[in-house]
């Protein structure tokens, strides 16, 4: 009856280790998820930043030509409407720029969770099989190897 009670418990104990380590690979497959997820708002929001320092560009372009009034062509008002116009443009594509590096940080910490899960899994299949191993040892031990004494014995 003890030896059925060990080798229960051996793989009980064996599948709890299983299930952990599948249990930790979907925890890091969630995380990761969640973190491209984040990625791509990331990016969403710094399009929308960029759409949004363009449009006031404009704007300030047109305040700039409605009161210099008719002298648009006015060498010191085309200077001026260029330069707001860079200054945009410069705007929009660091808004852009500074999205997308917090989009590769998101996506880099993704793969670290999927990496984090990939090893967790990995150490508890590697627990569950040394456990394995060491109770059978133990029985091994404990119950005399399966009878072969008594075979070496009578010859």
């Amino acid at each position: 009856m003890a030896q059925f009670v060990a080798i229960a418990g051996m793989a009980i104990s064996a599948l709890s280790s299983y299930q952990r380590g599948k249990q930790s690979e979907a925890d890091g497959e969630f995380m990761a998820a969640q973190q491209e997820q984040q990625a791509g708002q990331d990016r969403a929001a710094a399009q929308r930043q960029a759409i949004e320092d363009r449009r006031q560009a404009r704007l300030a372009q047109s305040r700039l030509q409605a009161l210099a009034g008719g002298a648009g062509n006015d060498p010191t008002v085309v200077k001026l409407s260029s330069d707001i116009a860079g200054e945009g443009e410069l705007r929009a594509l660091t808004s852009l720029y500074q999205g997308e590096e917090r989009a590769k940080g998101r996506e880099v910490s993704a793969q670290a969770s999927r990496i984090q899960g990939d090893n967790a899994r990995s150490a508890a299949y590697t627990s569950g099989i040394a456990k394995a191993l060491q109770s059978g040892s133990s029985m091994y031990q404990q119950y005399g190897g399966g009878g072969f004494r008594g075979a070496a014995t009578r010859g």
